[in-house]
């Protein structure tokens, strides 16, 4: 250990004394107490935290932040002998004496830790060098320091990610609005830095708020689960802090690379090939894209697009947003996609492949590329790769599969990939891409390779397709939830995505009456708002087409158990039992400020609604009349059909001095008429049936 102050023993035994002194939080606490070390009040906060590994965690932050003197103390402390009796494992504390040191540097005398194998602090006879009042004496910053905080922070990303974001008794996200949640989080950079336990507190708080992946019931999108070997690979690859564009500075991960990819080629029946790792599928579509063109035209490197005639390309109705993005950046434009049409399960048809391109050819266009979908964002649909293939051969098109990388991207910078190094520069691969600079992504890859084996990640797949078919076969045993593959007469998914309907008890049965299709967009809004918001599960939604929203599970976490698909069926019928979709009319009484910002004040909770866009998009979307105090709501008027002022004033709302009852009453009153009658001119709803809600839960 380096450095003398006590605050610093504290700081770097933390994690062993956590681990001495969770034997028994309550008793320590008490001696803090005692001797003045903490307040009553910290006593009482700390004390209220159930986890007791947590309570000696703040209680130790809470002494370090109090500084020098009280660390002293404390360390006293756990050196008496009914302190060292009550915990065994304290035993190492009692090998650090404290005495005296002359600072001479400051002319202070402070009272330092010196345990024997306690490292002094550079001499202060040194001479110190300073250069525009900047001391180059040693680094920058504190390694010691910066090393505890790496310890501290792991241990964090340990028991918070890693561990809590694994378990299905926690929730998959804590949502909070952007404005609640900025509220919450210290985010704005300030002039000064930030103390050490600030800083891990607000590890913490990044790590509680943000969106476990890993979690087994996040099924929101195609990437989900957590593999440990992979994220190993990512901590090693992001200390190490190298890239790989040149043999010179990433020797391991070069070779690392290229094993990998020799062996994904040699997977798809390559013999031999080149390839490069791309950070993501929207810089791949690029690169294929601007291969594709190359082939076609190669003086389009150098003399540009002036000398290229009009292009074409064609994909499927269903493919990625990248397609039409990499044509937008490399200047064939979206006019130039061409939407080749897709059966009902969302599978390119071939035929119409076939027209396009002779249509396009017909028109003086030049057909250059085309780009298969396999495994739909959506429906996780394949296209017939083969037939395409054949297609591709017919009209010398280029196949999106196709890895002729090298050439089209280089430009040769000779001040990074010289000519005449020491070793084959053949290994050298920043040329081939366009970032240049890359991070390491094949080191994820290999680790879990190494660890799961061949067999262990097909065991992987077999798995995921396992759990699909699992779900569908129970989906098919519950009443309510309609497949969209039965619309396509298709027994199973070509993939691992489910897509599906929850029919509520109150539609069903209504199936091609008038209204039926609005009604049942809105189930999945709702209930996925209702999921997140509890923090049970995560799953996506959209429409396609003429279909209107619905659900899309993906099954692709290795978390992944049958209890959690179990699960997942319950939640959604819970979530959805309450759903009254028969209603024409839904009439919102207020208050709006407990049910929409329930913050201190009248006038913030008059300002939060006024600017509140959500509390807007309810109005647009929900209600068809609200009661409520409408003057303090201007931004929300125009979104409902019809508003009625209550009958409180600003006072009486503060005071809570008028019921619920009583105010609906009043606004009934002020309305005039019979609310039924007024409604049913207003809305043209000869007989509504309707809902009357008087409280909303944020």
């Amino acid at each position: 250990m380096a450095g003398s102050k006590a605050v610093e023993v504290v700081r770097s035994w933390k994690i062993k004394l956590i681990d001495a002194l969770i034997a028994d939080p309550d008793c320590i606490l008490q001696y803090t107490d005692m001797h003045s070390i903490i307040t009553w009040r910290e006593y009482r906060r700390i004390k209220a935290i159930s986890d007791p590994s947590l309570q000696i965690r703040d209680l130790l932050d809470c002494v370090i932040g109090k500084g020098q003197s009280f660390c002293l103390r404390f360390l006293e402390v756990l050196k008496q002998e009914d302190v060292q009796s009550t915990y065994p494992k304290l035993s190492f504390v009692k090998e650090v004496k404290l005495e005296e040191q002359k600072n001479e540097v400051a002319g202070n005398t402070l009272t330092l830790l010196d345990p024997p194998d306690y490292d002094l602090p550079v001499s202060s006879k040194q001479k110190v060098i300073t250069v525009d009042g900047l001391t180059l004496n040693g680094p920058l910053h504190d390694n010691k320091a910066g090393e505890l905080f790496v310890e501290e922070a792991f241990q964090i990303i340990m028991d918070e990610v890693v561990k809590k974001g694994c378990n299905v008794k926690e929730k998959v996200c804590e949502w909070k609005d952007p404005e609640m949640l900025r509220d919450l989080l210290d985010l704005e950079l300030g002039d000064s830095n930030e103390p050490h336990e600030k800083l891990l507190q607000l590890c913490r708080d990044v790590a509680r708020f943000s969106v476990k992946t890993n979690h087994p019931r996040f099924f929101n999108q195609l990437f989900a689960g957590l593999d440990h070997h992979a994220l190993v690979g990512r901590f090693l690859s992001d200390s190490l802090n190298t890239s790989q564009y040149t043999y010179e500075v990433g020797p391991v991960f070069v070779l690392m690379e290229e094993v990998v990819l020799t062996k994904l080629r040699a997977i798809i029946g390559w013999n031999s090939g080149d390839g490069i790792f791309c950070p993501g599928g929207s810089i791949s579509t690029m690169y294929a894209m601007n291969l594709a063109r190359y082939r076609a035209f190669p003086e389009v490197k150098v003399r540009g697009l002036w000398s290229l005639p009009r292009l074409a390309l064609f994909t499927s109705q269903e493919c990625h947003y990248s397609v039409k993005k990499s044509a937008c950046f490399l200047g064939i434009g979206l006019e130039n996609v061409l939407l080749v049409d897709v059966d009902d399960r969302g599978i390119m048809i071939v035929e119409d492949l076939v027209k396009k391109i002779e249509k396009a050819k017909s028109e003086g266009i030049f057909p250059f590329m085309v780009s298969a979908t396999s495994g739909s964002t959506v429906f996780g649909a394949f296209d017939p790769l083969d037939e395409i293939a054949d297609v591709c051969q017919k009209y010398q098109l280029w196949f999106h599969v196709d890895n002729l990388l090298k050439q089209c991207h280089s430009a040769n910078a000779t001040y990074l990939f010289q000519q005449d190094k020491f070793y084959d520069i053949s290994y050298d691969t920043g040329d081939k891409s366009i970032q240049c600079g890359r991070k390491v992504d094949c080191l994820k890859l290999w680790l879990m390779w190494k660890a799961r084996g061949t067999r262990g990640l097909e065991e992987r797949v077999d798995r995921a397709f396992t759990y699909t078919r699992y779900l569908v076969d129970e989906m098919k045993k519950r009443e309510g939830f309609q497949l969209l593959l039965e619309v396509s007469k298709s027994a199973f998914p070509q993939f691992v995505n489910i897509c599906f309907w929850y029919i509520p008890p109150s539609l069903r049965g209504q199936q091609g009456q008038e209204g039926y299709e609005e009604k049942l967009s809105k189930v999945a809004p709702i209930v996925k708002e209702r999921m997140i918001k509890k923090g049970s599960m995560m799953v996506g939604y959209q429409p396609r087409g003429s279909q209107v929203n619905f659900f899309r599970m993906v099954v692709i976490s290795p978390q992944i158990t049958r209890e959690d698909l179990d699960f997942f069926l319950d939640e959604i019928e819970s979530l959805a039992s309450d759903l009254t979709t028969q209603i024409d009319l839904l009439i919102f009484y207020l208050p709006f400020f407990w049910a929409v910002a329930p913050m201190a004040t009248f006038e913030y909770r008059e300002k939060k609604q006024n600017t509140n866009p959500h509390l807007f998009c309810f109005f647009s979307r929900y209600p068809n009349v609200a009661i409520g105090a409408t003057a303090h709501l201007p931004s929300c008027l125009p979104a409902c059909g019809k508003v009625i002022p209550d009958g409180g004033s600003q006072e009486s709302w503060e005071r809570g001095v008028l019921s619920s009852e009583q105010r609906f009453s009043r606004g009934m009153a002020k309305w005039g008429g019979s609310l039924m009658e007024e409604v049913s001119r207003t809305l043209k709803i000869s007989k509504p049936n309707y809902v009357i809600s008087s409280t909303v839960k944020p």
